[in-house]
């Protein structure tokens, strides 16, 4: 919907139904059985009709060019922690600190979706952020840097480091709030002997 909204202006009595149309286009991709038109106007109190979604479908998808699957942080996280896994497939311990990893990364991550200041920041940085943080934090000794030195033309040194450093901050801000980081350590660590 954000994308559509950045391309295409709308009038403010047909967000509702732009919301409602991006919907049942999210829907169409994950669901096996999407609810019907009629559901979803009626989330409208019927203010508009059929014909009227189904061009407004239609007009999404042309001014997407029908690229509706945008790559997430989660997306990205998986994706490096599986490159990690290919990369030390024979190493048992190093297998088990790219899931360990992933698992704290995600919980960073989780936290940085509700902060601003990560807005500025491609989901693809933030996930390897959040693995390198999380390799620190739980001093592995195969680290996702060796992996992102072949990425390094990608992205820029100082940015990672920007967006590694405002995710330090959130975890100092947040470690009290939030027991699971050292309990995660801990269960982890305690699961391996």
């Amino acid at each position: 919907m954000d994308r559509f909204l950045v391309t295409t202006p709308v009038a403010s009595d047909c967000f509702q139904l732009v919301g409602v149309t991006s919907l049942l286009i999210a829907y169409k991709q994950v669901e096996m059985c999407p609810p019907r038109i009629n559901q979803l106007l009626a989330l409208c109190c019927n203010a508009f009709t059929k014909d009227q979604m189904r061009n407004l479908e239609c007009i999404i998808l042309i001014k997407l060019n029908f690229d509706v699957a945008a790559p997430t942080l989660n997306f990205f996280l998986e994706h490096f922690t599986n490159m990690r896994l290919k990369k030390c497939n024979s190493c048992k311990k190093s297998s088990a600190e790219a899931v360990q990893a992933m698992s704290l990364a995600r919980r960073m991550s989780e936290l940085s979706l509700a902060d601003y200041c990560f807005n500025k920041f491609l989901p693809s940085v933030l996930a390897i952020s959040s693995l390198s943080l999380a390799d620190q934090m739980l001093q592995h000794q195969s680290h996702i840097d060796s992996l992102t030195d072949s990425l390094s033309n990608e992205y820029a040194e100082t940015v990672l480091n920007e967006c590694k450093d405002k995710l330090k901050l959130l975890v100092s801000l947040n470690e009290k709030c939030i027991p699971s980081f050292s309990q995660l350590v801990l269960t982890e660590k305690i699961s391996e002997s």
